[in-house]
């Protein structure tokens, strides 16, 4: 098969604070007669926090990749390389185990999943990336192997959960179990040439080739050794939704192709590890076939799932749009009937799985024709769908149509061109972004007025997300790759209402920090690390001091310590994001100069704690011995 290749601070502030005595006393106070003499000057000593204290006692180790690579012919295509993953301590701030890849790349040959305690049912906790799963090479063979993240698996064993010898790449992930204690992946293995090949940018023909002939199986937590793959019934079936019910996968919503120029298909429910057909072809209200069009080139052509249900297992909306067909279809701001080329209709999927049953309902509500995406956000009570210029939302039972205008965007009409995204729901507002050739433009709207208020529409605007009732953003400083943190509140009838507050200019965003909590599986923000470069800019933050932010203060908290890389060439600080661990990790990849050189490091830092900043993982490319070709 070819493949190609903390330190703990010790340092204590001293604060000394002299007591009025001593200030009587400096001014002549005291004597025979007079007052006491003065105490001595009162000492509180405030102790730096530490690792070992901040570290939470569950908190998972972290799994983190550190690689090497250098070509040394371009011709003879000699080079050397190393890629291992890393298996970290982040309270000691230690490499506990390594495993070693070779010179084979590590890219989509390991994944770490998270588990989620979801007792409360809008709000779970993100309990950290638990699991590992990785591919290895034992002999020949490539194995995929899972390992346990939790401080009870103490020796860092891991084992062997399938009986594949010929994996080639993790393809994808969802949960069986929505607390992630269940996961199926779905892996390639050679097709009948018996090659991987590669997707890789900049992968040749020959090798995009031989990765589309791959075979996609599925594996599961619980396999063992002796399980075999389970070879998809659909491979090159569209995932439209995964169904749940109380928190466990009951089927697997998919458009089927039904014929070989790929331009009809049907709706189809799979089993949850995809390799049974449970229902297929689920019938469409008012239309004669189960098949509609779709368009490989266009993706906005065909079914997309809207939004799941509130507070409905295994059921949700969809839809089905047609850009050739005419239709008749009804505004629904005037009501007036009109003829259009195409139609966009919105059905609520029913899904006995029980019995494997499903079916559509039609709902009465016309989508516009010719917008790239609806996918919408279900909130306790509602599905808000972004619909152009348009904000629909339902079920409401107190309303003429189960769905009908939520809200009219009162200026220009939006571009139907790219999408509009629901970014954030809060209790008070609905956050919106669009993001064209010209602006990013930003956006908010009163969930008790219904009004839209226009945020930014600056160029390259960008959330970095939401904390209680605030969006924090940011927007680019004229004349510098740098930008500006603006606060923006998002609670009615308090101070400062749709106001945007300008809080730290200069400053370079490196990696937000997220909250454990989720709401509705969106987390909120518990601080930010950044860099507010001071003369040249180097890029990246590689030669700045890193520091946090706290919102509250509205000023810069922890210094976490500076990078000081100095390689030449480009180089690109990355968060990991999404750890939900204390301590939390950056990758810095360099693409140096002299050829095709790069290198991937692994630093930790705790955003609590003072100087935490630390090169963890590295490779040494002297210690990589003879270079092998391909």
């Amino acid at each position: 098969m070819k493949r190609h290749h903390l330190r703990t601070a010790q340092n204590i502030f001293t604060l000394s604070l002299m007591s009025g005595l001593t200030l009587l006393a400096a001014c002549g106070g005291g004597g025979k007669g007079g007052a006491a003499p003065a105490a001595p000057a009162a000492v509180v000593t405030v102790p730096v926090p530490t690792l070992a204290q901040e570290t939470d006692l569950n908190e998972p180790y972290i799994a983190a990749p550190s690689s090497y690579f250098n070509q040394l012919n371009a011709t003879t295509g000699t080079f050397i390389a190393k890629f291992q993953l890393n298996i970290l301590d982040g309270g000691s701030q230690s490499v506990l185990k390594t495993i070693d890849h070779g010179s084979e790349s590590l890219t989509g040959q390991w994944v770490t999943i998270h588990k989620f305690d979801r007792s409360t049912p809008t709000a779970a906790i993100d309990l950290g990336a638990q699991t590992l799963y990785f591919i290895n090479k034992v002999g020949t063979d490539h194995q995929v192997f899972q390992m346990d993240l939790s401080r009870s698996n103490k020796n860092l064993d891991y084992k062997r959960i399938s009986a594949v010898t010929n994996a080639c790449r993790i393809l994808d992930t969802y949960p069986v179990n929505k607390d992630g204690s269940q996961t199926a992946l779905i892996i390639d293995t050679p097709g009948t040439d018996g090659l991987c090949g590669s997707t890789a940018n900049g992968a040749s023909a020959e090798d995009i080739k031989a990765a589309a002939n791959n075979v996609k199986v599925i594996i599961q937590t619980d396999d063992s050794i002796s399980t075999p793959g389970r070879s998809l019934i659909d491979p090159t079936a569209k995932v439209v939704s995964r169904l749940y019910s109380a928190g466990v996968l009951t089927g697997v919503l998919v458009q089927h192709e039904t014929n070989a120029n790929h331009t009809q298909a049907q709706l189809d429910i799979l089993s949850p590890t995809m390799d049974a057909r449970l229902v297929s072809g689920i019938a469409i209200p008012g239309a004669s076939t189960p098949t509609f069009l779709i368009d490989p080139a266009k993706q906005e052509v065909g079914a997309e799932w809207v939004a799941d249900a509130p507070k409905e297992a295994n059921g949700g909306y969809l839809h089905i749009q047609d850009l050739t067909t005419q239709s008749t279809i009804k505004n629904p701001i005037t009501g007036t009937t009109i003829t259009v080329t195409g139609f966009n209709r919105l059905y609520h999927l029913n899904w006995d799985n029980t019995a494997s049953k499903a079916s559509l309902d039609a709902i009465d509500y016309a989508l516009q024709v010719g917008v790239k995406s609806n996918k919408g956000f279900t909130d306790d009570d509602f599905v808000y769908i972004p619909d152009g210029s348009y904000l629909a939302y339902g079920p409401d039972p107190k309303a003429p149509a189960p769905f009908s205008i939520y809200s009219v965007y009162p200026s220009t009409p939006l571009s139907t061109s790219v999408p509009l995204t629901i970014d954030h729901v809060t209790a008070n507002s609905i956050l919106l972004t669009q993001n064209t050739s010209t602006q990013n433009l930003i956006m908010s709207i009163d969930k008790a007025t219904q009004t839209w208020t226009l945020i930014s529409n600056l160029p390259n605007s960008v959330i970095y997300g939401v904390r209680g009732d605030y969006l924090y953003y940011g927007v680019p400083t004229d004349g510098a790759p740098t930008y500006s943190l603006i606060k923006y509140n998002l609670k009615p009838s308090t101070t400062g209402y749709n106001i945007a507050t300008p809080i730290q200019s200069k400053i370079v965003m490196v990696a937000p920090v997220w909250n454990k909590t989720l709401n509705h599986d969106k987390p909120e923000l518990s601080t930010v690390v950044m860099c507010a470069p001071s003369g040249g800019y180097s890029g990246s933050c590689q030669r700045e001091t890193l520091k946090t932010f706290d919102f509250d203060k509205e000023a810069f908290d922890v210094e976490l310590g500076p990078l000081n890389i100095t390689d030449s060439g480009n180089v690109t600080v990355s968060p990991v994001g999404g750890l939900a661990t204390t301590n939390d990790l950056l990758t810095v990849d360099k693409v140096m100069t002299g050829g095709f050189k790069f290198a991937e490091d692994v630093w930790l830092y705790h955003p609590k704690v003072p100087h935490s900043l630390s090169l963890i993982s590295t490779i040494d490319p002297s210690t990589l011995g003879t270079p092998p070709t391909n």
